[in-house]
């Protein structure tokens, strides 16, 4: 799909859905659409499929990944304003690319970060500090942001148990999805599932 027509299309699928964004993020999204954002075309290419399905679980599966987009809009909104004193040493637009790219793909395995700084020709030393210099987070934390939300993806659309998203997602196991998680999102897997679940049956 070209990326006028996707642009296209979210308009109109935006504008015509129950879940909004304030116009400045929705134009964002619009314009980072035709640009190189892989992780913004994903989400978006994924949204744009629910266009037409009224099915509760696909617009629960809408709504989150409205919630994604806005997360990742805000990460690339803090990436390219940095703080008053500026960013000295940063990765540059390709290095940073190429790291979550890498990081997005293997969010479901135990991701070496000697892989992701070779990746980006730097040492692993210097690819860290340039990567928290660049968008305002660790690596770690990046990580821990994406799981999440992949996370909550599965445990609204799909029946997989628990333990089996924990290892899906890339956490260690099941106690550490839960701890993360609960931090995170101020609820369990279980009972944000229960809710998620409740939410799409009100629709119905």
């Amino acid at each position: 799909m070209r990326n006028d027509l996707l642009a296209s299309q979210l308009r109109r699928l935006l504008l015509a859905s129950r879940v909004s964004l304030p116009d400045v993020e929705l134009m964002t999204l619009l314009e980072m659409s035709r640009s190189d954002d892989p992780i913004l075309h994903e989400l978006s290419l994924a949204l744009a499929t629910l266009a037409d399905d009224d099915r509760p679980e696909s617009v629960a599966t809408f709504e989150h990944l409205i919630h994604a987009i806005q997360l990742h809009l805000g990460w690339k909104q803090a990436r390219l304003q940095p703080g008053k004193q500026g960013c000295t040493e940063c990765l540059a637009s390709w290095q940073i690319r190429r790291a979550t790219e890498l990081m997005h793909a293997r969010l479901g395995e135990k991701i070496r970060l000697a892989d992701v700084a070779e990746a980006c020709g730097l040492s692993t030393s210097y690819f860290s500090r340039l990567f928290k210099n660049t968008t305002g987070v660790t690596t770690h934390q990046w990580l821990l942001v994406q799981r999440v939300e992949r996370a909550k993806v599965l445990l609204s659309t799909t029946r997989m148990p628990i333990v089996e998203i924990a290892f899906a997602t890339g956490f260690a196991d099941q106690t550490h999805m839960t701890r993360v998680f609960s931090k995170r999102v101020q609820s369990s897997p279980l009972v944000w599932r229960r809710l998620s679940s409740r939410m799409t049956t009100l629709r119905a």
